[in-house]
């Protein structure tokens, strides 16, 4: 029977180690987007020509994103950092059907990402919460108190893998310029190239000699 030498198991342990804790998430809290490389996507909700108070699901799926059924396009708020057209997660009494309270929503990717960022506002006190994932696995959550209303801040998360944002508070929500992106990370290829490399000799038999 073939038995894998001990110093090749401990390499292929110590670079399984490695890979899986090489992504290390970083929040983006309410700073700005210039940790980003630069050629990301960048969604202001002007690019798709929408009415006020429209439900807003899958309009701007040619751009790689999708909402949940809980998400209405609001050009109304002249809030700092906001750039005319805007989402929400509510609906006001002036709307079309009459007002709707807050309701928690989802914004998902075509494609796994790596950083995420957008402009959120909420009233004075009220938090907004931010929870990533990647299929059914829970990667980050990041919460954040707006102090004031009306100021559009950026939050958000980078270095990690996600396909989906749940995106919920304690009162109402508004939402402007989505910044989304994958970008490789070498190193971590890298690392995995490494590990199998690892993985693969820890099957070879102790006795195996390169042969001229």
């Amino acid at each position: 029977m073939l038995r894998p030498r001990p110093i090749y198991l401990a390499l292929a342990g110590l670079l399984a180690f490695a890979l899986a804790s090489s992504a290390i998430a970083v929040p983006i809290l309410d700073g700005s987007f210039a940790g980003f490389s630069g050629s990301e996507t960048v969604i202001d909700f002007d690019e798709v020509a929408l009415t006020p108070w429209q439900s807003v699901t899958t309009e701007f799926a040619g751009l790689g994103i999708t909402f949940s059924p809980n998400v209405w396009f609001e050009n109304t708020r002249n809030f700092t950092n906001f750039d005319g057209a805007s989402m929400a997660n509510f609906r006001s009494s002036g709307a079309p059907g009459g007002a709707l309270p807050p309701i928690a929503f989802s914004v998902s990717f075509a494609t796994s990402m790596t950083d995420f960022a957008a402009f959120f506002a909420s009233n004075s006190g009220q938090t907004i919460t931010l929870t990533a994932f990647l299929g059914a696995t829970l990667v980050e959550t990041l919460s954040f108190t707006d102090a004031a209303c009306c100021n559009g801040h950026v939050l958000g998360f980078s270095g990690i893998g996600f396909d989906r944002i749940d995106i919920s508070g304690t009162n109402l929500i508004i939402f402007d310029e989505f910044h989304f992106e994958n970008v490789a990370e070498p190193a971590t290829a890298l690392m995995l190239v490494l590990g199998l490399a690892g993985l693969a000799l820890a099957g070879r038999p102790a006795g195996t000699r390169s042969q001229a």
